[in-house]
């Protein structure tokens, strides 16, 4: 039983070291006159080039967002890419549907940061029926390994006055396995948080231990 809970346990480490992981970084910048108000309803809209892209954005924050209790929606649930919109049917649009903020999420810069992982060398010695020792070595050869880089920019609107409340800029940095969504995912989180200290949401309490 012992030598089967250790297989399991060396495999979730490996699973561990291999699964993707990020870490964002935000600096932002909330507008005076915004002081004391916070919203509840929030549209996000990805400007990413990329549809999937802007889907996995849109779709990630709301995540994050709804488990935290606040109301998110995605623009493409209710601002229809196929379509042309004025300003004011936008408008109308969010206001019908309760929106109270749009967090628009803009793409800015990637790139990849390279990382070499020096050779390992091992040396295995054992002895021969008269006692000689004999030593084997191995040795595996060094390589580099592609870290991502995102560079996003944060604008939280205010729907009823149509001005940004709150603006920030982003650096989300990922190990050799993180796709997008694992980017998205950490970029949406510290937004939360950020956008929380700054007082413009309120997360839902921590359960009691």
């Amino acid at each position: 039983m012992r030598k089967i809970m250790g297989i399991y346990v060396v495999a979730a480490m490996v699973l561990v070291c291999v699964s993707g992981c990020a870490v964002s970084q935000i600096e932002a910048f909330k507008d005076p006159q915004f002081a004391g108000k916070s919203y509840k309803n929030i549209v996000v809209t990805g400007q990413f080039s990329d549809l999937g892209e802007r889907k996995s954005a849109e779709y990630d924050f709301c995540a994050a967002f709804r488990e935290q209790g606040i109301n998110c929606v995605a623009s493409l649930d209710l601002i229809l890419p196929t379509r042309t919109y004025s300003a004011e049917e936008k408008a109308k649009i969010l206001k019908d549907n309760g929106i109270d903020a749009e967090l628009v999420v803009s793409f800015k810069d990637a790139y990849e940061k390279q990382q070499y992982v020096p050779g390992k060398s091992s040396t295995n010695c054992r002895k021969d029926a008269y006692g000689n020792m004999h030593c084997d070595t191995n040795n595996s050869a060094g390589y580099t390994v592609s870290k991502p880089r995102l560079k996003c920019e944060c604008t939280l609107i205010d729907v009823e006055k149509n001005s940004n409340a709150w603006v920030a800029s982003s650096l989300t940095a990922g190990n050799a396995y993180a796709d997008f969504n694992t980017m998205m995912s950490s970029l949406a989180k510290e937004t939360l948080t950020k956008l929380s200290s700054d007082g413009l949401v309120i997360m839902a309490p921590k359960p009691q231990k």
